[in-house]
């Protein structure tokens, strides 16, 4: 359905679209007998205070496929493009229940207010449209709104305090609730209204408009609804914001979730208004062995898998755009780059940081690599730093302990490698054996290309077509240790910084970050698996390192030993210009000083009992022709 210019001209003004008919009565009956299904001992289901009577459902989308279908109905989905002016995710599916005699109150409240303040939706711009399973009159507790409310801005609204649940933000006594005195004045402007409806009636609203039912406790009659608030894709792919509840709701003869190939790729292909370029599948084949492998993590780990995918396949979609519309972005050149390597937890963020002072010098933000494509709002205005800034604010905190990420701040390019599916951040969740054989194993020369590419790109992006505006771009990770020959084949000219600690501490250090990731996202954790894995990695990019050094002017390559660059931070910053043959600028030493006294301490030190157990690495190391070298390095 095609919604004509009155209507959207009445939405954007009152804040109401009362759709009639959509959905045909024998339609909504199937819906009322799949939530009959719904286990009421699942952990998403909310109750009314007498602790018995349903008051609404969360999460139930992903859980039947009913349900599925419904939040991909087309009567759903064509009014919310038109209205968001765009494509549109799913960001909250639930259902409302307003039982008889029992369902009690919703005060007047913002949807917005709490889709700002607990999950951090950075702008009022989502939607609600509900399906109405029951005939809405007054006599059931219809919902009332405040014409053009929403128009009116975000109202200051204080906290009750009832803890963190997050049943208290569905009850009848609200978390965020405003002065009544606010209430009182929009009524007065605008007055307020109840409208009535039919089932099968869809009812679209904006997420900042007031709403406030009538209590109608004693009424004989239901008033359930299906809501679902659909988004645009500020953080595409996302079904959820970083720390909304992940709920399970176990429903009667429904399979388990899954996701494979079909399910995933698939249904993004679909989905998309532009075909994926099928002529480069090269990512295709990690891609498989990832969703083959992708039981391993537990639900959480699972849906974060899901929801990077689907960005990732999203961003492949955006860059294949930007070239073909802009195929000079090929031509953007990237001349004699700086990368950072060594293993991880050695210092290269603090390395990488610390270049990144001299404005002569490019790095990538966290918020291009994660968004290589401008996404622009409705005035044109860049949102991808703001969008960053929501999500990395609401970081684990024992995770920023470990390592801080700020969206402003330089960040590592093995972000643009997952893109292809070819990153060592894809162990960091779960072990996954097959996957890690192949990837420890690969020659990426044709995603180091995909690498160079999503570069200009983002050059572009930023205005920054020609080398003129920097002398060098400088990158980072510690996963280019292990493949400097496919560095070197699509950059011929790169230069290479190795920041070296005792592989014992860096190792261990290691272990510690990956074991407390999989903690969160993976169903156990094994320290052998661990350590295995880990270990895999380190020896595996020591050789291949050392391989490609015989065969490459050593002029090319800087060491730096870890304990110089804590101790001495800007004598290791002076050594580099010396070997780049470039003049130290005399502001380096005030803002080196300046950022060492405000950066965020890094725990950078494994526990002692993973030092007790890891100090067998030496023992285990290879004896073959290239030992006295690591050793002579690290030691």
């Amino acid at each position: 359905m095609m919604l004509t210019a009155g209507q959207l001209q009445a939405f954007r003004s009152q804040g109401l679209l009362l759709l009639n008919e959509m959905v045909a009565v024998s339609d909504t009956e199937a819906v009322l007998s799949a939530i009959a299904k719904v286990d009421l001992g699942g952990d998403a289901v909310s109750f009314e205070a007498d602790e018995h009577t349903p008051r609404a459902l969360h999460g139930v989308e992903g859980r039947a496929s009913l349900f599925d279908q419904l939040s991909r109905l087309r009567a759903f989905v064509e009014p919310a493009r038109q209205i968001l002016e765009g494509d549109v995710y799913i960001y909250q599916f639930k259902i409302n229940m307003k039982c008889a005699f029992n369902g009690d109150v919703w005060p007047w409240h913002q949807d917005f207010s709490f889709w700002h303040k607990e999950d951090g939706m950075p702008t009022p711009s989502a939607i609600t449209i509900a399906l109405f399973l029951d005939d809405v009159s007054e006599f059931n507790g219809p919902m009332y709104f405040i014409p053009g409310s929403h128009l009116s801005g975000c109202y200051d609204q204080s906290e009750d305090a009832q803890g963190s649940d997050w049943t208290n933000n569905v009850s009848a006594s609200l978390n965020y609730q405003t002065d009544p005195d606010n209430i009182k004045l929009l009524v007065q402007r605008t007055g307020a209204e109840g409208p009535g409806c039919r089932v099968g009636d869809p009812q679209a609203v904006p997420a900042a408009r007031w709403n406030g039912p009538s209590k109608a406790l004693v009424s004989p009659s239901h008033r359930r609804h299906v809501a679902r608030s659909p988004d645009r894709p500020l953080m595409p792919g996302a079904t959820n914001y970083e720390e909304r509840v992940v709920f399970d709701i176990p429903i009667a003869d429904s399979e388990p979730e899954e996701y494979d190939e079909e399910s995933l790729l698939g249904a993004f292909l679909r989905s998309s208004q532009e075909p994926l370029d099928r002529g480069d599948e090269t990512f295709l084949k990690p891609f498989r062995m990832l969703l083959q492998s992708n039981q391993s993590p537990n639900r959480r780990g699972r849906q974060t898998f899901h929801n990077c995918s689907v960005r990732l396949l999203t961003n492949r979609l955006r860059i294949q755009s930007a070239l073909k519309a802009h195929p000079q972005i090929l031509e953007t050149p990237i001349t004699s780059p700086i990368f950072i390597t060594g293993l991880a937890r050695s210092g290269a963020t603090l390395l990488h940081n610390l270049l990144a002072l001299d404005p002569r010098s490019r790095t990538l933000r966290l918020w291009e690599v994660w968004w290589p494509c401008p996404i622009l709002d409705r005035d044109g205005q860049d949102i991808r730093l703001a969008q960053s800034e929501t999500l990395w604010g609401r970081q684990n905190r024992n995770l920023r302990a470990i390592h801080s990420f700020d969206p402003s701040d330089p960040e590592e390019c093995r972000w643009l490698l997952e893109h292809e599916f070819a990153a060592w951040s894809f162990n960091l969740s779960t072990h996954r054996p097959e996957y890690l054989k192949w990837y420890v194993a690969a020659n990426l020369e044709h995603q180091y290309r995909f690498h160079k590419r999503v570069v200009q790109v983002i050059k572009h992006g930023s205005g920054d077509t020609t080398d003129n505006l920097t002398d060098r771009i400088v990158f980072k990770a510690p996963s280019h240790l292990g493949y400097l020959d496919s560095i070197l084949a699509v950059y011929p000219d790169a230069r290479f910084i190795l920041v070296h600690r005792n592989p014992v501490e860096a190792f261990a250090s290691s272990c510690s970050q990956v074991s407390h990731l999989r903690q969160i996202l993976s169903k156990y954790v094994s320290p052998s698996e661990v350590y295995s894995d880990v270990g895999s990695r380190v020896f595996t990019s020591l050789e291949r390192m050392f391989k490609t050094r015989k065969t490459v002017n050593e002029k090319r390559f800087l060491d730096l030993r870890y304990t110089e660059l804590i101790s001495n931070p800007i004598d290791t910053v002076y050594k580099i210009y010396e070997w780049l043959e470039v003049s130290f600028p005399e502001q380096m030493t005030r803002a080196i000083e300046a950022y060492l006294l405000m950066r965020p301490k890094e725990n950078m030190e494994p526990t002692t009992t993973l030092l007790k157990i890891l100090v067998v690495t030496l023992q285990a190391w290879p004896k073959n022709s290239h030992s006295i070298s690591i050793r002579s390095i690290f030691l």
